[in-house]
């Protein structure tokens, strides 16, 4: 009954910790390290005397515990600053990248600020685009003479309007297939 008692305690303060054990470093500091003259006001002379190694022992794993967590917290926090960045320089190094016939294929997006293009089903260009998380399909549902819906991301529509410069070079329109816009 009493390690039941005790494991459900347990898992009751790290199930809801750091808030638990920070109040109770707090409150083992206190006793530990404050000035005799505060310890005697508030009566815990003799606490502090007879339980001393108790109350260290506490103070200690609640640092320790607090501390971990922190790193662990530290370490989760620079982990995904650094997935965010280099996956912003992926993007960024992919629009630096395009040939030709992909800047012509976006360039519509954000010279002539369309914001729909439809393509032939089978078109490898805007599949690679999509690929590439440059365009996606802004519908499933498409028709044979319209071809397939596309949007572009944007992030991607950001960057090209910052940048206007990565579409230069951009291969003439095809005049043959169904790359219409609404």
């Amino acid at each position: 009954m009493a390690m039941e008692w005790l494991g459900s305690v347990v898992s009751a303060v790290l199930k809801n910790a750091p808030g638990p054990m920070l109040a109770i470093g707090i409150a083992s500091g206190l006793v530990l390290f404050s000035p005799d003259t505060l310890i005697e006001s508030l009566g815990m002379a003799a606490i502090r005397v007879e339980h001393k190694a108790e109350i260290g022992g506490a103070f200690l794993l609640s640092i320790a515990y607090l501390s971990a967590t922190t790193m662990l917290w530290l370490k989760d926090v620079i982990a995904k600053g650094w997935k965010t960045r280099s996956a912003r320089l992926v993007r960024e190094q992919r629009l630096r990248e395009l040939t030709p016939a992909e800047k012509s294929y976006l360039a519509p997006y954000v010279l002539e600020h369309e914001n729909t293009r439809y393509f032939e089903p089978e078109d490898g260009i805007a599949g690679g685009l999509s690929a590439k998380n440059m365009l996606y399909r802004s519908s499933n549902v498409f028709n044979m003479l319209q071809g397939v819906p596309f949007n572009i991301q944007p992030w991607c529509r950001d960057y090209l309007t910052a940048h206007p410069e990565l579409l230069e070079g951009a291969a003439p329109p095809l005049q043959t297939g169904r790359r219409r816009r609404i």
